[in-house]
C-alpha cells in the first residue's frame, strides 16, 4: 500500500533556541527539507516571537502557536526537580499534531514529524511503501535496542491519533507529565507498546552514525538524525561536554566513539545547509 506524505511538522520552544545549538540544527533541518523534499512544513511553537520566528516565516513555514494549550499549562505547573520545562515545551508538542491537523482541516491520512536535529538528504522519497498502511503510527527502533522506539521521526495515522488523543493525554496527566523520561517519548512507548506500532527501517528513515556499532551504511538514508551528539559536540570532538559524573554525558561520548569518522562526515553534510 502506498502512502504519500505531503506535510511535515516540527515542534520548538523559541525561548530555548536563543541560547542553544538547536537554532543551528533547526536551520539545517528546514533548509535541507526545503531543498530536498516537496513537503508542506508546519512548526508548532511555544515561547515569545523572536528572530528565529521571523526566519521561519521567511521560509514560508506555517507557525502554530501552542502557548495557551492545556498541554503547555500542565508542563508549566509540573512539580519535578529533574524536569526541564524548557525542553519539555518543545519536545511534547508533537502529541498535539493530530488535533491541529483536524482544526486546520488538512486533508491527509498521514503526516510526518521530525525532531529539529535532522537532515533531509537528497535520497528523500515522499512515497513510502508499506504492507499494512500504518494503522497507528510508525517509528524506528531506539538505537540498537529492540524494546523501545525513537520518536524523533514519526509517521502518524491522523485519524488513529485523533481517536486515541483523549485517552493518551488522560494517562499522561493522571501519571504526571513531569515523571516521564525522556519526556513524551517515554509516555508514547508506555501507552503504545513497541509491538503495536509499525516499524520504520532506520537505515532509510532515522539513520544515526552510531547504529550497529557504527557499521550501518548511510547510502540510502532519507533522514539523518543527530541523536545524542549534537553539532557542537561533533565540532569539538566531545570537548564541549567533558566526561564527569553525569551518566548522560558518558552515554553521549559512548555513542560518538562508535564512529567518529561518520559523525565528521555528517557534520560536513550539515554545514552545507547551515545558512540563512
Amino acid at each position: 500500500m502506498e502512502i504519500t506524505l505531503q506535510h511535515n511538522f516540527f515542534g520548538v520552544n523559541l525561548d530555548s533556541l536563543k541560547t542553544s545549538i538547536y537554532k543551528d540544527h533547526l536551520k539545517i533541518a528546514i533548509n535541507s527539507c526545503r531543498m530536498n523534499t516537496d513537503l508542506k512544513t508546519w512548526c508548532l511553537y511555544t515561547g515569545e516571537k523572536s528572530d528565529m520566528y521571523d526566519w521561519l516565516v521567511s521560509k514560508n513555514i506555517t507557525m502554530l502557536d501552542c502557548n495557551q494549550t492545556l498541554l503547555v499549562d500542565k508542563i508549566n505547573h509540573a512539580e519535578n526537580g529533574t524536569f526541564n520545562q524548557g525542553i519539555a515545551r518543545g519536545a511534547w508538542l508533537r502529541v498535539e499534531i493530530p488535533n491541529l491537523v483536524r482544526s486546520l482541516d488538512i486533508k491527509t491520512t498521514h503526516v510526518l514529524y521530525t525532531d529539529v536535529d535532522v537532515i533531509f538528504t537528497n535520497k528523500w522519497n515522499s512515497v513510502m511503501l508499506t504492507t499494512d498502511g500504518i494503522p497507528r503510527f510508525a517509528c524506528s527502533i531506539e538505537g540498537d535496542t529492540q524494546s523501545n522506539y525513537n520518536t524523533g521521526v514519526m509517521v502518524m495515522n491522523v485519524e488513529y491519533m485523533q481517536n486515541t488523543y483523549s485517552s493518551f493525554m488522560n494517562y499522561v496527566y493522571d501519571t504526571g507529565i513531569g515523571t516521564f523520561n525522556p519526556y513524551d517519548q517515554a509516555a508514547l512507548n508506555n501507552f503504545y507498546p513497541v509491538n503495536s506500532i509499525t516499524r520504520l527501517q532506520r537505515r532509510y528513515w532515522n539513520w544515526t552514525p552510531y547504529m550497529n556499532n557504527g557499521t550501518l551504511p548511510d547510502d540510502v538514508a532519507r533522514i539523518k538524525h543527530f541523536h545524542g551528539p549534537k553539532l557542537n559536540f561533533v565540532r569539538s570532538k566531545g570537548a564541549c561536554m567533558p566526561i564527569d559524573t553525569n551518566p548522560l554525558h558518558e552515554f553521549i561520548h559512548h555513542l560518538y566513539n562508535q564512529s567518529p569518522q561518520k559523525y565528521d562526515e555528517m557534520l560536513s553534510l550539515a554545514d552545507v545547509y547551515l545558512h540563512d
